[in-house]
């Protein structure tokens, strides 16, 4: 996660030819973390009926 951070911070700080590439980084990232969210409530969802 901190290097995502760091990342984004670098892309912000060179601007110009690298901006999208920060906000493609960005909805990679949130796209990760939300199908991880939804495996776990999927997880949790199966342990829960068995």
């Amino acid at each position: 996660m901190d290097n995502f951070w760091k990342a984004d911070k670098l892309a912000l700080e060179t601007k110009g030819d690298n901006k999208w590439l920060s906000e493609l980084s960005k909805v990679a990232f949130l796209y990760c973390c939300g199908m991880r969210q939804l495996i776990v409530r999927f997880q949790q969802r199966e342990t829960v009926n068995f």
